[in-house]
C-alpha cells in the first residue's frame, strides 16, 4: 500500500482548503450580515465557510487516481521521487482551487442577484411610496380648492360698458409714402 503519495494528496488538498476558507470567510460574512439579519447571517456564513472547505478539499483528491495508490496484492513500491510527489501536491492544489472558485462565483453571484433584487425592489417601493404622496396632496389640494370655491360667495360679474365701434379707414393713420 503506498500511502505517501495519498498522503501528500490529502495534505495539499487540506491545506489549500483550509486557506482558500481563510481568504474568504471575511467576505462571505460580511456578504451575509448585509443580506441576512444578523443572527440568521452568522449561521449561514458558518455553513458557507464548510461548503467551501467541504467541496475544495475533495476538488483537490486524485479520485480517478485513488486505485493507483493502493494496490493490496502489490509490495510497498519506492517513495515517489522529488517530481511525482510535486506533480501530485500540484494536481490537488489546482483541483482544490478550481472547485473552490466553483463555489465562490456560485456564492457571490447568488448574493450579487440578491442584492440588485432587493435594491431593485427598494427603489420601487419608494417610487410606489412617493406616487402614493403625490395623489394623495393631489387629492387634497383638490378638496381644498372646492371647499374654498364653495365657501365664497358667488359674485356676479357686470357686463362691461359698451363702446362705440369706430371703422377707421385703412391707411388714414399709416404715414404718407415717398
Amino acid at each position: 500500500m503506498d500511502i505517501q503519495p495519498l498522503l501528500l494528496a490529502y495534505t495539499a488538498a487540506a491545506l489549500v482548503a483550509l486557506g482558500v476558507t481563510a481568504a474568504f470567510s471575511a467576505s462571505i460574512e460580511q456578504t451575509l450580515i448585509r443580506l441576512l439579519p444578523e443572527g440568521v447571517a452568522i449561521h449561514w456564513a458558518k455553513f458557507i465557510k464548510f461548503g467551501v472547505f467541504a467541496v475544495s478539499f475533495t476538488g483537490g483528491l486524485p479520485a480517478p487516481l485513488g486505485g493507483g495508490f493502493i494496490d493490496r496484492n502489490a509490495p510497498p513500491g519506492p517513495p515517489p521521487g522529488v517530481a511525482e510527489g510535486l506533480m501530485i501536491v500540484m494536481n490537488s492544489a489546482s483541483g482544490a482551487l478550481m472547485a473552490a472558485a466553483w463555489v465562490l462565483l456560485a456564492f457571490f453571484g447568488t448574493t450579487l442577484m440578491a442584492l440588485i433584487a432587493g435594491r431593485a425592489y427598494q427603489a420601487l417601493r419608494k417610487y410606489r411610496e412617493e406616487q402614493a404622496a403625490e395623489v394623495s396632496r393631489r387629492e387634497a389640494d383638490r378638496k381644498e380648492d372646492k371647499a374654498r370655491q364653495e365657501s365664497q360667495p358667488v359674485k356676479r360679474k357686470e357686463p362691461a360698458e359698451a363702446r362705440p365701434v369706430v371703422q377707421e379707414k385703412p391707411g388714414a393713420h399709416s404715414p404718407p409714402r415717398r
